[in-house]
């Protein structure tokens, strides 16, 4: 299998398999190819294996598709490296879709169920920090598989069977990858909105009345104990004019 894809005649220094992925309204799919360096420096790339599907005829927001569309990368990748006689030097996963960047390197903000799904299987099947890569749309062949080609047009396709032609080029040139903030605007329909309610406990007032109502729970109670208290203030005034009196008479 490995003569498929190697030229004859060379010797290999490394092998890296590079799988692209792209959505549309279309559909969404994914690419892998083969990337062959020699010792003598000559580079080599060749199409493994493509896959695509037709876009759901509802489309909620832009991410969805584009991150149904890496799912499909990573498994097709995970498959290759699986059924493949090949050990890789490096296996990168490549998307033209700076929001699904974004939200694969994002690991605070909480995202609706159907995104946080797939993003949870792009955690497994890869690693997200340092095997996802930005291209642009322009030499992103995973285009093809999302938007389609016409037969004629595909069969003189070096980007599809060949891929983008910066992989044929010493990695320092490949295309600059854009710093992924973890900054997103609040009305991201993906981005599932957390309500906080907060209790704060306020202690009244202190009021004795408040507190001798408290105390009981029976009214029939209650109103035998305010009635001998009403009768003890009443006690407490008589006492208070007798000792009044007794004093002015010792005066």
């Amino acid at each position: 299998m490995v003569r498929c894809f190697k030229l004859p005649d060379r010797v290999v220094k490394r092998v890296e398999l590079h799988v692209f992925s792209d959505a549309s309204t279309c559909g969404y799919g994914a690419c892998a190819y083969l990337r062959f360096v020699y010792v003598d420096g000559f580079v080599n790339c060749s199409l493994v294996m493509g896959k695509s599907s037709v876009a759901p005829p509802k489309i909620v927001s832009i991410p969805r598709p584009e991150l149904t569309a890496a799912v499909v990368a990573a498994k097709l990748g995970n498959f290759i490296r699986r059924e493949i006689e090949i050990e890789f030097d490096d296996v990168v996963f490549w998307t033209d879709a700076t929001v699904v960047l974004s939200y694969i390197h994002n690991t605070a903000i909480r995202f609706q169920t159907f995104v946080a799904n797939r993003l949870e299987l792009l955690h497994t099947l890869t690693a997200v920090n340092h095997q996802w890569r930005y291209v642009p749309t322009c030499e992103n062949p995973a285009d093809i598989a999302s938007r389609g080609l016409s037969p004629v047009k595909a069969k003189n396709s070096d980007l599809w069977f060949h891929g983008p032609r910066f992989l044929r080029d010493v990695t320092s040139d490949w295309p600059k990858q854009p710093e992924f903030l973890e900054h997103f605007v609040e009305t991201d329909p993906e981005i599932r909105t957390v309500k906080v309610c907060v209790t704060q406990l306020i202690e009244p007032a202190s009021d004795r009345i408040y507190e001798l109502l408290r105390r009981y729970s029976s009214f029939h109670v209650l109103q035998r104990t305010v009635m001998w208290l009403l009768r003890y203030k009443q006690a407490l005034r008589v006492l208070d004019g007798y000792c009044q009196h007794s004093l002015n008479n010792v005066a």
